[in-house]
């Protein structure tokens, strides 16, 4: 009996081994279509890991700009601000709201609000 018993599970075992093989080839061919996404996520990383090698570069880049077209920079500099600060904020509302507190909140929502206006006049 304990033959048998090992006999079984050695064929169960072959039948999950089998079923493993075709599954992971039936997962290979439906990721067919995403293999041009994933090579742009290497890319990117790549490039990303490159950046933070060569720091020098974006600063330099940056330099340039601003000494070619400062107040374009500027401008870009405002906005990323803006950002910058309407994500804090979100952040903290969306905090009060999980924490329970209702106050900071409310207060955050009419200064995102006028962020948000301003944003528009800067982006128009």
């Amino acid at each position: 009996m304990d033959t048998e018993r090992r006999i079984a599970l050695a064929l169960r075992k072959q039948r999950l081994l089998l079923r493993s093989a075709e599954l992971r080839g039936r997962i290979g061919a439906q990721a067919q279509p995403l293999l041009p996404l994933f090579a742009a996520a290497d890319r990117l990383r790549a490039g990303w890991s490159w950046l933070r090698r060569h720091p020098a570069v974006p600063v330099a880049a940056f330099v340039a700009l601003l000494v070619a077209r400062p107040y374009g920079v500027l401008r870009w500099l405002r906005r990323g601000w803006l950002l910058w600060q309407m994500s804090a904020r979100l952040r903290a509302g969306a905090a009060s709201v999980a924490t329970g507190t209702s106050g900071a909140s409310v207060a955050s929502t009419g200064g995102i609000l006028r962020q948000l206006g301003r944003l528009r006049r800067w982006l128009n």
